[in-house]
């Protein structure tokens, strides 16, 4: 039997030379096999999928940035345009493409789409608490990364690596609230089925996010080594839920559970807890 090759679009959105390359930990967290092609744009070079085209793609994803969502820069101005050009090329469409935005992603959907994107109350470096909803639990998509990982119920909290200044203060028209933590309201959310926002980075490791954010950030005295050193110690201590949010995020873009989602599965009779790592 043929295999279908499933195409994906990763939207690149930063141009600091300390990540080049770095669009690899996307197609190593989301990948899942041979069959799959995943193209890169990059977007701060004016690249982004033509529009003409986007019914190709199974899905899309936006990455983080050290840019603000808001800047006046030209190409996030365009993205914000390709973005909104998407939501009319598919929101009449029964399958994909589907479209995941992470951080600076999840931001520059939510300001394309008519939300509001602005300083979060503080800085937020190392693992974040994140508070899913009921909603959350009821998606088939959770649903079934709950079954792939086997006999699982969801915890009160999700703990997952973050870097970020900015947050969603308004959702977009026609959005769903998904997930909150103490320091940003908006932590996840969806448009329909077809699109979703993350803040938090569950593709990183601590050891990236040490090495590429927080060893500057005390190099260039936005942080105490102090302060540094605690939040080393809750990422070695506190275990993430990064496989969990993976296997979401995977069935999500890839549209896995929509022509199942009149019938969520079922809970597990015997929950236990979620793998962590």
């Amino acid at each position: 039997m043929a295999v279908v090759q499933q195409r994906f679009g990763i939207l690149w959105c930063e141009d600091s030379a300390k990540w080049t390359g770095q669009w690899s930990l996307y197609v190593n967290a989301l990948g899942e096999h041979d069959s799959e092609v995943w193209e890169v744009f990059h977007v701060c070079e004016g690249q982004l999928p033509s529009l003409d085209a986007i019914h190709d793609y199974t899905g899309f994803l936006i990455s983080g940035s050290h840019w603000a969502s808001y800047d006046e820069e030209p190409w996030i101005k365009q993205l914000h345009q390709w973005i909104r050009g998407y939501r009319e090329c598919t929101m009449e469409l029964a399958q994909g493409p589907q479209m995941v935005g992470i951080c600076f992603g999840h931001q520059a959907i939510s300001d394309a789409l008519g939300g509001r994107v602005a300083l979060n109350s503080r800085f937020v470096i190392g693992t974040e608490r994140v508070r899913p909803n009921e909603r959350f639990a009821e998606k088939p998509y959770v649903r079934m990364a709950m079954a792939e990982l086997g006999l699982v119920e969801l915890p009160d909290l999700v703990h997952v690596l973050q870097s970020h200044g900015d947050a969603v203060h308004a959702l977009p028209p026609g959005a769903e609230l998904l997930a909150s933590s103490p320091d940003t309201e908006v932590e996840m959310f969806t448009i329909g089925d077809r699109i979703m926002g993350i803040q938090g980075h569950p593709e990183f490791a601590p050891e990236l996010l040490k090495e590429k954010i927080l060893d500057e950030m005390v190099a260039n005295g936005s942080i105490t080594p102090e302060a540094a050193a605690e939040v080393e110690r809750v990422m070695r201590e506190q275990p993430l839920h990064h496989t969990f949010l993976r296997k979401v995020l995977q069935g999500f873009i890839k549209g896995k559970s929509l022509p199942a989602a009149s019938t969520p599965l079922q809970p597990a009779s015997h929950p236990i807890p979620i793998p962590i790592e």
